[in-house]
């Protein structure tokens, strides 16, 4: 199942002050919010939030107890109703994403008793704090990804982007709102840090940007969440499979195969591998344990990928021009190559092959340049299934070590079964 949108459906969620009432009928509060998850315009799912009328009345006292500075314990009910249908619903859609399957029906009801009301709560922000993945922890200090250029609290930079000192205090008080309910195509929030004359920090979002291009979020960034602007939507991409793990020499012993199907395919001078030293392919079998030894790995790895030769006689006929144009690097020529010369229902896995290996690449010029777009090294990372690096340097390496194995077994095994057609 590729990407699922999931939304907010407002006219669905209000029953005019009353009491909605179940076909049994008991009473459920009157706010019920319902979310949409469709994949391009099919509707997969609508699902509503129902809370008994009396769990509804045993959270409200629940709620009076508990700060919640100038939220009412109603309005403070409405936030924790929509954050468990926008949660549940993207959970729900993961699953299904998953497993590659459909929902039994297109609607559902999620009903909440007296008994649920402490999975319910447990979705309350901790007191002073707020979930923003724009937070990173510097070792024992807490610093804010979202800076402003014009930010004069800013002093340092991390992964090549500026960033300021901030506190789970400051973050609460900041505009943006919680990552679990930030509208997915709420982009580059641009936060500066203002000093007050008690010479404590507040940190204010100047400006973001709108993947659909309107302008509700520069109007009022703090509705960018589910129940606020009408547009608030969340993306939810199927995630890769994680790459089984490779021993150390996996990796290298991948790259002889990979040679030596190379060369069963289209000739035995036509050698994919073109090392001049037996160097990098050594460091790939070394462990990891530092940025800097991750950095040294994954510049070893790309180097191998950037000196794969490819013989022009196995490309499409083409001017210098359009070589020149096409043809900007190693995994191009494979690529093209590959596409040329074995027949069209081998196309897809190749692509994907290719793209994986390219994405390896990608994650070697962040390093090497210090790019800071698009979130930096952590973005990127995330993009191939790396998501705790920083700190797990070793993990990270070993999962590009997999997935890199991985692309190399599928150009090998469709080189394999165009052989045995051929054969």
């Amino acid at each position: 199942m590729s990407q699922v949108t999931i939304a907010y459906s407002p006219e669905r969620s209000a029953s005019g002050g009353h009491a909605i009432r179940e076909p049994d009928g008991t009473g459920c509060y009157p706010f019920s919010p319902c979310f949409e998850a469709r994949q391009g315009t099919e509707l997969l799912l609508r699902a509503s939030v129902r809370l008994s009328l009396y769990a509804a009345e045993l959270a409200e006292h629940q709620l009076k107890a508990l700060p919640a500075g100038d939220t009412s314990p109603e309005d403070a009910l409405r936030q924790l109703l929509l954050r468990y249908g926008a949660r549940r619903m993207e959970a729900t859609v993961r699953e299904l994403q998953a497993s590659g399957s459909r929902p039994d029906a297109s609607t559902d009801f999620w009903r909440l008793g007296d008994g649920d009301l402490d999975e319910l709560f447990l979705l309350l922000p901790p007191a002073g704090s707020k979930n923003c993945d724009y937070q990173q922890p510097l070792g024992r200090d807490l610093m804010c990804t979202a800076t402003s250029p014009g930010d004069q609290t800013a002093s340092q930079t991390w992964n090549g982007r500026l960033v300021a000192p901030t506190s789970r205090a400051i973050c609460r008080d900041c505009t943006l709102p919680d990552s679990a309910v930030l509208c997915s195509n709420l982009l580059h929030p641009a936060v500066k840090g203002d000093l007050r004359v008690n010479g404590t920090t507040v940190r204010r979002v100047l400006s973001v940007m709108c993947d659909l291009g309107r302008g509700e979020a520069a109007r009022d960034v703090s509705q960018c969440q589910a129940g606020g602007h009408a547009c608030w939507q969340r993306h939810v991409a199927a995630e890769r499979a994680a790459a089984a793990p490779v021993s150390p020499l996996g990796l290298p012993e991948q790259l002889d195969v990979q040679d030596a199907y190379w060369r069963l395919s289209f000739g035995s001078r036509s050698r994919l591998l073109g090392l001049t030293t037996a160097a990098g392919a050594a460091s790939l079998a070394l462990p990891c344990g530092s940025r800097a030894e991750f950095e040294s790995r994954l510049s070893a790895l790309a180097d191998i990928i950037d000196k794969l030769k490819v013989d022009d006689a196995l490309l499409p006929a083409m001017t210098d021009e359009e070589k020149k144009d096409k043809i900007k690097g190693s995994l191009d020529a494979v690529d093209l190559a590959l596409q040329h010369k074995l027949p069209a229902r081998h196309h897809a896995s190749i692509a994907t092959a290719v793209q994986s290996l390219r994405m390896v690449r990608q994650v070697r010029n962040i390093v090497q340049h210090g790019i800071a777009t698009g979130g930096g090294l952590t973005a990127k990372l995330r993009q191939i299934g790396v998501h705790d690096a920083p700190p797990d340097w070793e993990g990270a390496w070993n999962t590009i070590r997999a997935q890199t194995a991985d692309a190399l077994s599928t150009i090998r095994n469709e080189l394999r079964s165009a052989l045995d057609d051929a054969t």
